[in-house]
This record gives structure tokens, sequence and C-alpha cells, in this order.
């Protein structure tokens, strides 16, 4: 990259007069190699996030209403919420692009255009891949539109061929490896349930402190069995014997307690050909539709319609047929255990047909979610978090667990059939030790006895990110954590701490090259989350659950950001010379302002008893929850026959 930054600066006509960084990581390198150049702030405003977010909205809207595939099991919702889930990551992309190309071209008027040309970007994934461009694309078509001169800068790129892509055989297996298949399936079947029983408890993912709601749940109900949906990659027909007879049945290492097995969905397909052609057509009609809605699909008079069109037939539809076999997979495993209850903290992928049979067969389903849920302030809102929490607290299982009030002015205005239970935070919120943070904090600024501690915890969108138009993007992300690393310096004894996840989209070197420099802040990218948390006397984030684990552990927070006017929870407005008592949640909206804010909230908190009344709101008190195992004894008795007789226990 940093070679091909150095011939786009050689190859105009002369000085370039502007150069976008459309990544963080793109714009560190250009600060490496010396090019002036700007991020995407200017070009994508407050008013824009609602602008992409409509576009984004109006697809996934128009996909509920077209899609009418359903297969010989009578699955449809699992491959409609497939394909929307995938392809919004791709349309939100597209939409932020479109508008930060178009804005850019506007604030230069007359300028020529200089951006490579990828004319066949690889679609073949269901996810934005990091290879895939399509800048020059839509930067050559607004061009044609605006009226200017564009330039193909493709030659300049080293690009390694690309592999040609092969269509799978998805025609079935021939008759002696659909026998090998059906031998192997019986097999393991028979074992597993020798071993965990008809009516286990069929959790969906291992982490997300799940085992700790297994070992909850198994002081109410020890006879049942708790089993883990795992290894979903295909295999082929000896491959799912030798897995079979394999010890443990199904060829996977015992999970770890509380979990009595591994439940390898892989060795419930008997070899039948798949309805490829089917999905097929489907797909081929919603691109014939899509085409003629060109202004559904069309951001400033810029249709996207044929990214999208070939994002979903060369990248999404393989995706779904591959999906398909383990959906057919499904109803084999469904029907050979009969589960008492289908458990995860989200709903994706395989997890839609576990739910969406389960429901034929009177198996309760339960989601736990793994994110911060809030309330649903304005119509933008309403549209980003309407189809992120879709799978995570609605639509698809049957009762979603309320971990905080929070949750639950999310879920006032939604419109579905799944039941909601309160809960104590399930999928996080553990309490802090004292002891760990206390020795952490130690070790990075020793016992200054007036220190205090401030600590950053945002989660970075990168352009891949699910939802990032009703949050921050990127360079807002960047830009609100310089604001807060200068509002530290002029603040008296006061240290900040940035907890961040280093990625190959942003690494901490990429990081540490885009901030000021400063020997205020110390960046935290190891380490259990909960530790350096109990080090903060103050929390500030933008949008993310961190607020809550703060919140549930008595630590305030304030809520900043740079630009956009999402707020995740509504706080006390700073600063306020009128306000001498504490507060649970403070918010800043002007970064002239963070620096007073910082310093007020500090000084309400630090040193002082503060009142456990006012962060109550944001936690349920004991006799407003049902406790876990109360719950998922209610649970499992709900789904009548479905329960078998319990398993002996682990495989040994």
């Amino acid at each position: 990259m940093d070679q091909d930054l150095t011939a786009y600066r050689q190859a105009g006509p002369g000085e370039l007069d502007l150069l976008v960084a459309l990544t963080p990581q793109v714009a560190a390198q250009t600060r490496r190699l010396g090019l002036p150049c700007r991020d995407t702030l200017a070009f994508f405003p407050p008013e824009c996030h609602a602008e992409a977010l409509r576009f984004s909205s109006d697809i996934y809207e128009w996909l509920e209403r077209a899609f009418a595939y359903r297969d010989q099991y009578g699955f449809s919702d699992s491959y409609r919420d497939t394909l929307q889930w995938n392809l919004r990551f791709f349309t939100n992309y597209l939409g932020w692009l479109a508008i930060v190309l178009d804005n850019a071209m506007a604030d230069h008027p007359g300028a020529e255009v200089w951006a490579a040309l990828d004319p066949s970007p690889p679609n073949q994934n269901a996810r934005l891949l990091p290879q895939e461009s399509y800048i020059g694309a839509l930067a050559a078509r607004l061009c044609a539109i605006r009226g200017r001169r564009f330039h193909d800068l493709s030659w300049l790129e080293d690009r390694p061929p690309r592999k040609p892509q092969h269509a799978a055989d998805w025609g079935g297996d021939r008759l002696h490896r659909r026998l090998l298949r059906r031998l192997a399936r019986a097999v393991y079947r028979r074992r597993l349930l020798s071993s965990i029983g008809r009516g286990p408890i069929l959790a969906g993912n291992p982490d997300r402190q799940m085992d700790q709601v297994a070992e909850e749940a198994l002081k109410a109900l020890p006879e049942r069995r708790w089993a883990l949906l795992a290894n979903r990659r295909p295999l082929s027909a000896s491959q799912s014997l030798r897995a079979a007879l394999a010890d443990p049945p199904g060829g996977l290492p015992l999970p770890k307690p509380p979990f009595a097995a591994q439940v390898n969905l892989g060795l419930f397909f008997d070899g039948q050909a798949l309805d490829a052609k089917g999905l097929q057509a489907e797909i081929y009609r919603l691109c014939r539709e899509l085409d003629k809605e060109r202004e559904l699909a069309s951001v400033r008079g810029l249709s996207l319609a044929p990214e999208i069109m070939a994002k979903v037939r060369d990248g999404i539809l393989p995706h779904l047929i591959y999906l398909q076999r383990n959906f057919w997979s499904a109803v084999s495993l469904m029907e050979s255990l009969r589960p008492s209850l289908a458990v995860s903290a989200y709903t994706r992928e395989d997890h839609y047909a576990i739910v969406e049979y389960g429901r034929g067969l009177g198996t309760p389903s339960l989601v736990i979610s793994h994110g911060s849920f809030t309330a649903m302030k304005n119509e933008a809102e309403r549209l980003a978090w309407w189809h992120h929490s879709r799978g995570l607290m609605h639509s698809t299982h049957d009762f979603a667990a309320l971990q905080t009030p929070l949750a639950e002015e999310h879920v006032q205005n939604l419109t579905t059939f799944t039941r909601y239970i309160r809960t104590r935070p399930l999928a996080w919120g553990t309490p802090i030790q004292p002891e760990r943070s206390r020795a952490l904090r130690r070790q990075w600024f020793g016992d200054e006895p007036n220190l205090r501690v401030v600590m950053h915890a945002g989660s970075i969108k990168h352009r891949d990110g699910f939802h990032p138009y009703a949050l921050e993007t990127a360079d807002e992300y960047i830009a609100g954590l310089r604001d807060v690393i200068q509002a530290i310096e002029a603040i008296p004894e006061a240290r900040l701490v940035i907890r961040f996840r280093s990625s190959p989209a942003l690494t901490e070197r990429d990081l540490r090259c885009l901030l000021p420099e400063s020997e205020r802040f110390t960046i935290s990218a190891e380490g259990g989350f909960l530790e350096v948390l109990g080090v903060a006397d103050l929390l500030v984030a933008f949008c993310s659950t961190t607020q809550e684990e703060a919140l549930q552990n008595r630590i305030p927070v304030l809520i900043y950001g740079r630009t956009s006017p999402y707020r995740h929870i509504a706080g006390h407005s700073l600063p306020d010379p009128d306000l001498t008592s504490p507060r649970a949640v403070y918010e800043v909206t002007q970064g002239r302002d963070l620096a007073a804010g910082l310093e007020q909230a500090l000084s309400l908190h630090c040193g002082r008893q503060v009142p456990d009344e006012i962060f109550a709101p944001y936690k349920w008190r004991p006799e407003q929850i049902e406790p876990v195992g109360a719950l998922i004894s209610r649970l499992t008795a709900s789904a009548g026959e479905a329960a078998g007789k319990p398993g002996k226990g682990p495989w040994r």
C-alpha cells in the first residue's frame, strides 16, 4: 500500500488538490509517508448519518417484502434473514462511500478525479472482504453524472491475478456415499442419545458467559444435559463415518463442564441433493426486481444496483446454498434430539434454522443478547436499531432476556411475537475484582493519592460494520479520541486509559500514529476488560456495551461523540454550574466543553461517597427478575413432549 500511495502522488499532472483517506489505516500510512491527506469527517457530516441509514433501511425493508422462497422443509425466514443480514454490511459501506465521494467532489468543483478502477471486484463472499474495492467504479459513474473527468489508476497497482472461481457441486452424493452418510448419521445419533438423551438444552455458543448460565441452571435441573452446537463445516461421506465412530462420538473433543457434549451438525446431513436451482431462481428474480427499482437502490442519483446485484448473485447466493446443507442437517438434528430448549447469544447462520424448525416442534428458544440495547429516541435510531436488534432481541426467538431496564425501554415500540423476560445481566455485567484492578492501577500509575483515571472504551466501526450510521464512523471514533486526549491534558492529575482491540483494519501502531503525542494516556490492548474497568473513576464512550458494564459496577459514564447526533443512553448535560450532586450518566455534546465536563464529572465522584440510588435506574431489583434456574425450568417444561429421558451423562 505504501508503494501505491507514492505512485498516486506521482501520477497526477502536478500536485494533488485533495487526497482522501477512506480508512484510518490509510490515513496512518499517508502520515508516515509524509503525504498530505484528509479523512472522511468533512465529507460525512452529521446529517449524512440519517441519509445513509435511510438508504440501507429501504433496501432491507424491500427485501422483507419481496423475498418469497420456501424450501421443502418449510424454511423461509432463515434464508431471508441471512440474506438481509449479510447484505446490510455491504449496503452500509456502499451508501457511506457514495456520499463521501459526492461530497468530496462538491467541495472541489471542476477538479478531476483519480482512483483505481476495478471492473470485477471479488464478490465471491457473503461478507465485505478487505480486497473488495468499489471506489473507482462509483467515482467513475459519479464523474459521468457530474460531468467530471475521471482517471483510472488501476495500472499503478500491483494486484495478484485472480484465481478462477469454480461453482460448487450441489447435486448431492452418489448412492454409495449417501448410504455411508446415512449409516454415519444412524451410528452417531444412537451414540449421542445414549450420552445426553433426548431433550437436552442446545446452546448455540460456548462464549458470552453461556457456561455460567448453564452452571446456574444445572443447580435447578441437574438431570438436564447441556450440549453445544459445533463444527458446521461439511464432511465427506468417509469423514462422517469416521467421526461417528470416534471417541467421543462426533470426532469432537469433550467440552469443558458444564457442557456434556458437542453436537456435530455436519454428521446429520444425509447427502441429498440441495435445492440450488430453486434458491438461484429466487435470487435472480430479486435481482431483476431490484434492477427495476433504480431509485430505491440509488444515493444522490447514483445507482448502486449493479454492485448490490453482483454481491447478491456471486457472494451471498453461494453462501445461502452452503447454509441450506446446514439447515437441512438441523432438521435431522432437531428430530433426533428433540431439544427441550435452544439458547444462544445471537441468531445468525445455523441458529436461524434451529429456531425456525424448533418452533414447529414445540422447542422453545431463548436469546441472551451479548450487546447493549437502549431506548430508540427518534426515527433514525429506530431505523438503525430495529434492524440491528433483529435476531438479538426480537423476531426470531420465542423468548429474549431483558438484562437491564434499558433493554426493556428498547423493546417498548417493537411489534414482534418474541416474549420478554427480565433477568440479571447474563452475557456481560460480571462484577469487577477490586484487588486485581488496584494492583493494575499501581502498576500503571504508582501510588499517586490524588490521581483521577478516565477510561475510554468505545467500539470502532470499520467499513464492514453492521450498523455504523446510527453510531459513529471510524474517523469519528478517532476524532473523538483525539478530543478526549486533549481534554485530559487540560485536567490536573488526570490520566487516560484507552481500551482498544487491535485488528488488521487498525493496529495499535496505526492508532498511535493518528493520535496526538501525550504522556497522559495509556493504551490497553490486552488482558481482561473488567480488570481494566476497575482502574477507572469514569468511563467515556459513545456507544458500547462497556457503558452498561460500568453502570452495573457503579462506575459513572460520560457519553461523548464527535459528530453523530446519536446518544446511546440519555445523560445529564455537562458542564452544568448548577449541578452539585453526582449522576450515573453524563453527556457532553461539544468538543470545546469536554475538558470542563470531564473535570466536573470527576470532581462529583472522586473522593466522595456516591449513593447507590443514582445507579438504580440501570439495574433490576432482585424481586423484579426471574432467576436463571427458575427461568430454564419453566421454559424446558413448556417444551412438553420434546423432552425425553435424561442421558447417562458426558461421554467417557
